[in-house]
């Protein structure tokens, strides 16, 4: 059985993955990993709440697993999805990406980045230090998608914001092994209001045919 581990996006928690795995049925042998400081992590305090420490906890978790798993993160899940591919500590069967990007060179591209992750942050009531988590403060995943050679599985909402999809038209360009998908008539949360159709995505790239 294909391990999946799942990865949700900036200020939820592992409980938005509940209309995928109603879908995934017996294929996948599912684990989802939170963000530090969100859901039954809020209590982490702020060594915890890095990108660093977060890339970390989730290499630790997808090295556990008992074969190289399919990694599937959503937004800002799916930066840091991206970004444990580009370093290629832990070997993975195929990488999904669900409605993000490869994050910026440009400092100020950045910076401002880092100040809506703020405003996010403030806004579903988390501590301030949770915010750290998706900072972001290099290049790493924009300079290595031409190394990420597994199998990617890219999916837009054809009705979510067009920074998305111009995120994922670029990765697409830039990624050797790249399948886009847009789902029509969804927004930013595919996997809530498409479960069954990207259940049935997820199966293809587990089968190879990403």
């Amino acid at each position: 059985m294909t391990p999946l581990v799942l990865v949700h996006g900036l200020a939820e928690s592992a409980a938005a993955w509940g209309p995928l795995r109603a879908q995934a049925g017996s294929d996948f042998s599912v684990r989802t990993w939170e963000f530090p400081g969100h859901g039954e992590r809020a209590a982490d305090l702020a060594p915890a709440c890095t990108m660093a420490a977060a890339v970390a906890s989730l290499e630790e978790v997808l090295a556990a697993q008992p074969a190289p798993p399919v990694l599937v993160g959503h937004s800002a899940g799916g930066y840091l999805a991206l970004r444990c591919a580009a370093r290629g500590a832990v070997p993975l069967a195929a990488l999904a990406v669900i409605a993000s990007g490869p994050g910026f060179r440009r400092p100020e591209a950045m910076v401002a980045w880092n100040q809506t992750v703020d405003k996010l942050v403030t806004r579903a009531g988390l501590p301030p230090h949770v915010a750290a988590v998706a900072y972001m403060a290099d290049s790493l995943v924009m300079d290595n998608l031409p190394a990420i050679t597994v199998p990617v599985l890219l999916v837009v909402g054809a009705q979510d914001r067009q920074v998305y999809a111009d995120g994922a038209e670029l990765m697409a360009r830039k990624l050797p092994a790249a399948r886009l998908v847009r789902v029509a008539e969804a927004g930013h949360n595919v996997h809530v209001s498409h479960p069954a159709e990207l259940a049935g995505l997820l199966r293809e790239l587990a089968g190879g045919r990403a």
